[in-house]
């Protein structure tokens, strides 16, 4: 025993005692491993009193411990974080990967498609270009998405889809005029012009050639009306009856096989939509998407849509 240590001190104990305190008041796992070694250290260099204080170093952390994961525990309550990510048997992110991974299997491929598109148009069309700009916004309404879609948030998770495609054809239509300090695209990014209502941007696409000439084919207009309409139903809950989100749940996130199985059509018609635009928009540009590139996009794709972009090539 080392001199000066108090009657029936072990120095072993200080160890078995943090161990205890992790368990009762779930002591960060961080501190007990930085703690336990200094414990170790001192015990070999024979310090009971060095020992001694890092105990009360403990205590004092294990203190500062119970005060955060306090306000941690009710900002997770007051967020519904648990019914979204950490609950057990609850968390509708759990859930999900464990009931749908093939869907999201799926769904992890629409998103791979959607960047390999619009990471080649940024290469082509340049970081000025409304398109390329766009997809910086894009991309991330996509994420947010899927990420609220995994966290039990439906309705919201298919809000993001419309901006998603609004934003897309927004820089389409700024293809025309984004070139000067003074252009259309440069007063809208500066707030002194307001957005193309969604009846003046197809109005607006519908009048180049290109989309004429789609449009004649496979009625493009009314497939992205009927589609943009049926998106912004959600934005005000419009058709709760027909859609039966709120069906199997409560003012909580929960996971809902029906709500998920919506959001899954919604995306990939979505999607399906975008390609279609993009190609119409850029042929040119697009015509650089590597063979390997092209086979992940084309089995995503509706057979009308992936007939008439081929036929774009022939």
């Amino acid at each position: 025993m080392p001199l000066g240590a108090p009657v029936g001190f072990r120095p072993t104990s200080a160890c078995t005692r943090l161990r205890s305190a992790r368990a009762q008041r779930r002591l960060h796992p961080l501190s007990v491993g930085i703690v336990a070694e200094a414990l170790s250290r001192n015990r070999a260099a024979g310090d009971a009193r060095a020992v001694g204080q890092q105990v009360q170093t403990v205590a004092k952390v294990e203190m500062m411990s119970d005060k955060s994961n306090e306000h941690l525990e009710a900002l997770v309550f007051s967020f519904d974080l648990g019914f979204s990510d950490i609950y057990p048997n609850e968390s509708v992110r759990s859930i999900t990967f464990e009931n749908k991974s093939e869907e999201l299997e799926h769904i992890r491929r629409i998103k791979n498609a959607d960047s390999i598109v619009n990471f080649v148009l940024f290469a082509k069309l340049g970081g000025e270009h409304p398109s390329a700009q766009m997809w910086l916004e894009t991309e991330t309404d996509l994420s947010a998405s899927i990420y609220l879609m995994l966290g039990g948030y439906y309705r919201q998770a298919l809000i993001c889809l419309r901006t998603w495609l609004e934003l897309a054809l927004i820089g389409i239509y700024y293809s025309k005029y984004y070139k000067g300090e003074t252009s259309r695209y440069n007063q809208w990014k500066s707030n002194q012009r307001r957005s193309p209502a969604w009846k003046n941007l197809l109005d607006s696409l519908f009048t180049r050639p290109e989309f004429k000439s789609v449009d004649k084919a496979i009625d493009l207009r009314c497939k992205l009306k009927t589609l943009y309409t049926e998106l912004s139903a959600f934005v005000h809950n419009r058709g709760m009856a027909q859609y039966k989100l709120q069906d199997g749940r409560n003012n909580v996130p929960r996971y809902v096989e029906h709500a998920f199985d919506t959001y899954h059509r919604m995306l990939q018609e979505t999607l399906n939509m975008l390609i279609l635009v993009l190609f119409v928009a850029y042929t040119n540009e697009l015509t650089y998407t590597k063979e390997e590139e092209w086979e992940a996009i084309e089995n995503l794709l509706g057979d009308e849509t992936k007939q008439y972009v081929e036929s774009l090539y022939k």
